[in-house]
C-alpha cells in the first residue's frame, strides 16, 4: 500500500497520471478488441453462407480481412479501424455476389486458399497510384483469359481508399494491390478464374 503522506506532491501527480493513462489505454485496448472481433464475426458469417461450395475464392477473400484485423491488432493501429470496416463491407459484397457464387458452384472441388500475411512496410501515395495503373493494365491484359470481375472489384476498393488520402487508407490500398498481384500468380486461384468469363 502506497503511503500518500510520504510521497512528494509532484511524484504523487506523476503516479496518478500514470494510473489514469493505464486505465485509458486498457479501455482503448478493450474497445479495439471488440471492434476487431465484430469485423471477424461479420466476415465469418458471410463466408458460412457460401462455404458449402468450392471454398478457394471465399476463403481467400475472408483471409484478406482476417489478415488486416491481425495486422491492426498486432501493430495496435487503432486509426486503421475505419479502413478495416470499409474493406470488410466491400469484401462481403464481393464474396456474396451472385456472379461469383456461380463461379464457386462451377468447381467440383473444395480447397482452402489463404492470402499471404501483411508485412509491416511503407506505402506512399505516389507508389500506390502508380501501382493502380500497373494493376489496371494487368487486368486488361487478362480479360480474354480470366474472369477478372473479383480483381476489378478489389482494384475499385483500392481506388476508393486512395481517394481518402490518409496514411492508413494508403497502406490498406497498397496491401490490396499486393493481393491482386498474388491472385494472378496462384495457380489454384487461376484455375477458378479460368472457369467462366462473366
Amino acid at each position: 500500500m502506497l503511503e500518500i503522506s510520504l510521497v512528494k506532491p509532484k511524484t504523487l501527480i506523476n503516479i496518478i497520471i500514470s494510473i489514469l493513462k493505464d486505465r485509458i489505454f486498457k479501455k482503448r485496448e478493450d474497445e479495439l478488441s471488440k471492434e476487431l472481433e465484430n469485423i471477424l464475426i461479420e466476415i465469418n458469417e458471410a463466408y458460412l453462407k457460401v462455404s458449402k461450395f468450392d471454398e478457394c475464392l471465399p476463403s481467400y477473400f475472408k483471409s484478406i480481412v482476417e489478415n488486416l484485423v491481425a495486422y491492426v491488432a498486432r501493430e495496435r493501429k487503432e486509426n486503421m479501424i475505419k479502413e478495416c470496416k470499409f474493406v470488410c463491407e466491400k469484401i462481403i459484397d464481393l464474396m456474396l455476389d451472385w456472379r461469383l457464387i456461380n463461379l464457386y458452384k462451377a468447381k467440383q472441388e473444395r480447397k482452402i486458399c489463404r492470402a499471404k500475411k501483411i508485412e509491416n512496410k511503407k506505402y506512399n501515395i505516389e507508389d500506390v497510384e502508380a501501382k493502380i495503373k500497373e494493376i489496371d493494365e494487368l487486368i486488361l491484359n487478362k480479360v480474354s483469359e480470366l474472369t477478372v470481375y473479383p480483381l476489378v472489384e478489389i482494384l475499385r476498393i483500392s481506388r476508393e481508399l486512395v481517394e481518402r488520402k490518409n496514411e492508413e487508407s494508403i497502406f490498406v490500398a497498397g496491401v490490396l494491390l499486393d493481393y491482386i498481384e498474388e491472385m494472378v500468380t496462384r495457380e489454384e486461384i487461376l484455375e477458378r478464374l479460368r472457369l467462366s468469363i462473366l
